[in-house]
């Protein structure tokens, strides 16, 4: 079993940035800078869009796929990017919703 080998179960980016060796305290205080002391942010175009789509709310994947033009694989490594980025969080498996907004958001070339 994939247990037994040492892989553990991934919930959130959360859990991959501590199985990284990411202290807690450091992502606590990562999260807890206001937009003013952070860097600007980086969205590629399909991060941008889907931010658009997202709102305080959770959405289901099966809401966000017929609305965008991109493919499943294309949603799940943007909503993945966001989440690292801490502007979405999954609440469920497979739903998302916004935690902020970029603030001095730029466009990634």
């Amino acid at each position: 079993s994939l247990m037994r080998d040492g892989v553990s179960m991934v919930r959130s980016a959360r859990d991959i940035l501590v199985d990284m060796g990411w202290q807690e305290e450091t992502l606590s205080a990562a999260a807890g800078q206001t937009l003013e002391e952070s860097k600007p942010i980086l969205l590629s175009g399909a991060e941008r869009r889907l931010l658009a789509h997202l709102d305080h709310e959770a959405l289901a994947l099966d809401q966000l796929l017929p609305v965008l033009d991109l493919t499943p694989g294309e949603v799940l490594t943007g909503l993945l990017a966001l989440e690292l980025k801490g502007l979405v969080e999954q609440v469920e498996p497979l739903c998302f919703r916004r935690l902020r907004d970029p603030g001095r958001a730029e466009s990634a070339q």
